[in-house]
């Protein structure tokens, strides 16, 4: 079970949820919340620094993910967050 973020009671993957769907995170996305796809490649470019070139596997791998469900945008930028802040790769916040 994720962790419940702090202030307001919603797990992490739904509270990065909503704070993509703020003014200011579509002013930062632009584009990038048009597609999966769009979506990925944004958040590997700034988060790991890779491009699809660098990491087509992986980048094909989470955009499944969004694009069947089994993730959310939320649940992907929680897991990209957690990786980055622990070192693992495996997901699981």
């Amino acid at each position: 079970m994720a962790r419940v973020f702090k202030g307001n009671g919603l797990d992490m993957p739904t509270s990065a949820m909503e704070m993509l769907g703020s003014p200011a995170a579509i002013e930062y996305f632009v584009d990038s919340l048009n597609t999966e796809q769009a979506f990925v490649e944004h958040i590997y470019n700034n988060t790991l620094g890779k491009t699809i070139e660098d990491d087509p596997a992986d980048i094909a791998y989470w955009v499944d993910q969004l694009r069947s469900g089994v993730v959310t945008r939320g649940g992907f930028a929680t897991q990209m967050a957690y990786a980055l802040a622990h070192g693992d790769f495996r997901g699981n916040p």
